[in-house]
């Protein structure tokens, strides 16, 4: 490229200075009038497309860096490796010799600026932005929330201090700077992703730019190019867009205060004025395409099939109980498994490797299935012998309260703060573990035995005695059922990967079997192993991509999950 494209190219090789008039792409060569001319009648040359000079130094420095020049040989762009998926030189051909598919490059930038990748890189543009409008959207809206969440908050606040002695001040402003604490770091947070999801968008608006200018001046070899790599960085983009979901970037923040009960009695023991925390709750945005869109209409959903799911047992560990129905992973990735032996009636809480610091008693109440709710507090149904479910505070190992149930209570799981319990002949329960409301979710006549799980806004529990697994929303609509004897008899605990998969343990196969999200995929992935015995629970750690399953013995492995 010539370095003043004001001055012709070929009069400044005969050592001459005249002014250009027109910009020949193909030649990469500023041209005079009079050399224009000759260059439209030379044979090699007549077909060249060329602008005027102006309109080329009108166009985006970054569509004039596309070079159509092989940067090794300084020799033009000829052919095209179609395997390489590269512009070649003629000199680049010896070095492809043994790619099969290399066609002229003027085949593959034929008709480029109307091609299907032309259009689809426009319309990804258009996605780019309808999806940062709905991230900001989304962001804003939740610090609008978390502010009048803190103004609820401190004026319950003020409330219950205005019923107590001046003992509590101290106390009472301690709180408030936790919650102005957590809505300033939370805010923060925020204002941060909205500010790079602006630098996102103000990359869009360049790639929008380079477009526009590619569609009105550039030659073909040129937009090609330039259309090539600007492809290419949409797509890094449209990943990192991607991971401002996966990051957590757009988690909604939802500031919960709990007020110490205890304020409405007790004044000189009071220690904490309450509690308050930040809880974040997965957003549910998801990056949009025009594509998905489309293939969401005609029925086509690309779901990632489950018969490449792998499991590999990576650690074996034996846990002191002698009945293990329930087991969990607590955040912090120590342990707890129920004993539901009549002898026991205990949790054994281990810590990270395996290795157990100690056991906790419920007696008289037995302990069916566990869930952990934060890495200091359990909820443990009673089984058979009880009506009830215990929370326990592990720290002070010590049972806070228990929730009645209207019958017999087995299989529990936690989700979005809320409890989720399985209750014989009645259905599946949901309670708040806060104030102990009670509603009922799922009605149905579930046998004894029966275990749930969740999964965004999902449960997914297990008729025992029908050898099937349903699926079904929060609100108790049911969504599918899946049923397969052979495969799945007497099912026992179930558990939920990142992607929605499901696993179910099966006592009577000593086998684990996993389903797709929509239940209409299965795959057996371990059948009859050999240190399996009587397998009752699992859970799934979505951190490390492990799954814990326990034998009703004491026995209990960690599989890693991969494909």
């Amino acid at each position: 490229m010539t370095e003043n494209p004001r001055i012709c190219s070929i009069c400044d090789l005969r050592h001459l200075t005249k002014p250009s008039t027109t910009w020949c792409s193909e030649c990469d060569q500023a041209l005079c009038d009079e050399c224009k001319e000759y260059h439209s009648v030379f044979r090699g040359t007549q077909h060249h497309a060329t602008i005027g000079i102006d309109d080329y130094q009108s166009l985006s420095q970054s569509v004039t860096v596309y070079s159509n020049h092989c940067s090794t040989h300084n020799d033009k762009y000829q052919m095209y490796c179609q395997t390489h998926d590269i512009p070649i030189c003629i000199f680049c051909v010896e070095e492809h010799s043994e790619c099969k598919d290399t066609i002229p490059l003027s085949k593959k930038t034929k008709d480029i600026k109307t091609s299907d990748t032309w259009k689809d890189t426009e319309q990804n543009l258009v996605d780019i932005d309808e999806n940062i409008y709905q991230m900001e959207a989304e962001v804003k809206k939740n610090i609008e929330e978390i502010g009048e969440q803190k103004g609820s908050i401190l004026t319950n606040i003020s409330r219950v201090r205005q019923e107590i002695n001046d003992h509590l001040d101290k106390l009472e402003e301690r709180l408030r700077n936790e919650v102005t604490k957590i809505e300033d770091q939370s805010t923060s947070k925020m204002k941060d992703t909205l500010q790079m999801l602006d630098k996102k968008k103000t990359e869009r608006l360049k790639y929008q730019q380079q477009l526009q200018d590619m569609k009105k001046h550039a030659s073909d070899l040129q937009t090609y190019l330039g259309l090539h790599q600007i492809c290419s960085e949409i797509v890094k983009l449209e990943s990192s867009l991607q991971s401002f979901i996966e990051n957590g970037s757009l988690d909604k923040v939802v500031v919960i205060c709990s007020i110490n009960k205890s304020l409405n009695n007790v004044t000189r023991s009071i220690q904490t004025f309450g509690t308050v925390c930040e809880k974040k709750i997965s957003t549910s945005t998801n990056y949009i395409r025009q594509k998905d869109k489309q293939a969401q209409i005609i029925g086509v959903i690309n779901c990632k099939s489950i018969h490449n799911i792998k499991m590999k047992l990576i650690k074996k560990f034996d846990i002191d109980a002698r009945e293990i129905r329930g087991c969990d992973i607590f955040p912090d990735k120590r342990m707890v498994f129920s004993d539901y032996d009549a002898r026991q009636k205990h949790i054994v809480i281990t810590d990270t490797n395996g290795k157990q610091p100690f056991k906790l008693s419920l007696a008289p109440s037995d302990a069916f299935d566990i869930v952990c709710i934060d890495n200091s507090t359990v909820a443990v149904t009673s089984g058979y012998y009880g009506c009830k479910l215990n929370i326990v505070d592990i720290k002070s190992k010590t049972v806070k309260r228990y929730i009645p149930t209207e019958n017999r209570c087995y299989g529990i799981t936690y989700s979005e703060g809320w409890l989720f319990y399985c209750v014989e002949g009645k259905g599946i329960f949901r309670v708040d573990p806060k104030d102990s409301s009670v509603k009922c979710i799922v009605k149905c006549d579930l046998p004894m035995l029966s275990y749930v799980s969740s999964f965004k806004d999902k449960l997914y529990y297990t008729h025992r005695d029908k050898s099937t697994v349903i699926c079904c929303d929060i609100d108790g609509k049911i969504n599918w059922t899946f049923e397969n004897k052979s495969n799945l008899m007497k099912p026992g605990g179930l558990t939920v990967d990142n992607e929605g998969n499901i696993y179910i343990v099966s006592s009577h196969h000593n086998s684990v079997l996993v389903l797709s999200p929509d239940g209409q995929q299965s795959k057996t992935l371990i059948s009859e192993h050999s240190e399996f015995n009587r397998p009752h629970t699992s859970k799934f750690d979505k951190d490390r991509n492990q799954m814990l399953i326990a034998n009703e013995g004491n026995t209990a492995f960690l599989f890693d999950i991969y494909r």
